[in-house]
């Protein structure tokens, strides 16, 4: 059976049991995926929901499709992670976020630590760039959110916002705290909203490290063995997800009546 091919669309492009995919991704469905009236898709409106149908119609600017049915997906953890990830080099940062992405990550947070390389030129064009990447991951792993991109921000900005969270870990090479220590200490009452820190290449300065901590934020470690920055995150957010989230298919602590 052939795949059915996924596309997001606002909520204003569906009216009733009707919906229209229009502009780049209508030329790319007929062009490119060479799809046609009658042809089954998958439509999300990033509400949570998703809406099968089938395409009624396609021209040379939108597509028609009829709304057969309306779901609530499946595939969205109940636990929010954010990760704030130090500026890493460019294609490092953008194969990140599509494994982040497919693990579930709610929020895209980077920062500028002491040791991040480079600075960028234009944020917002950068933040249209990930959030481009974020929504291809997205479609892939067949999820039904996309997750918040943020430009990145100033060290300070970062500290600040540990107040959001009911968890801040930072995973630091130079932690005595094993992360089954934090995972332990949070079993009778699991984190809602974890934002998982994850310094640059060469790792946080000792006084960075120490501002995290003073703001709230915990440590943990990772294991005997030095990490790449992105090897780091990746392994920090399915921790996270496996202990809080559902990761695994395990029983989510997470989740409460």
């Amino acid at each position: 059976m052939a795949e059915i091919r996924r596309f997001y669309i606002e909520p204003e492009q569906i009216t009733g049991d009707r919906a229209f995919i229009t502009g780049q991704d209508a030329k790319h469905a007929k062009k490119v995926l060479r799809l046609a009236k009658g042809d089954p898709v998958i439509l999300l409106d990033n509400s949570g929901l998703e809406y099968k149908g089938i395409i009624l119609s396609a021209g040379a600017r939108d597509m028609e499709v009829e709304i057969q049915d309306r779901r609530l997906g499946a595939t969205e953890s109940p636990l929010k992670i954010d990760l704030a990830m130090a500026m890493i080099k460019t294609s490092k940062m953008d194969k990140l976020l599509k494994g982040v992405t497919e693990l579930g990550m709610h929020g895209w947070r980077p920062f500028y630590a002491s040791r991040s390389v480079p600075k960028v030129k234009d944020p917002e064009d950068r933040r249209e760039r990930w959030k481009k990447i974020a929504a291809e991951a997205v479609k892939q792993c067949e999820r039904v959110r996309l997750p918040e991109v943020d430009a990145p921000v100033s060290f300070e900005e970062l500290c600040a916002i540990s107040a959001e969270y009911d968890l801040g870990v930072v995973f630091w090479e130079k932690s005595r705290t094993p992360f089954q220590q934090v995972l332990q200490s949070r079993i009778d009452s699991p984190p809602r909203s974890v934002l998982v820190v994850i310094g640059p290449e060469g790792g946080f300065e000792d006084h960075e490290a120490a501002q995290l901590k003073e703001s709230g934020m915990v440590h943990a470690g990772l294991g005997p063995r030095i990490l790449r920055a992105e090897t780091a995150a990746l392994a920090a957010c399915a921790l996270i997800q496996a202990g809080f989230g559902d990761l695994g298919g395990l029983p989510r602590l997470a989740v409460r009546a």
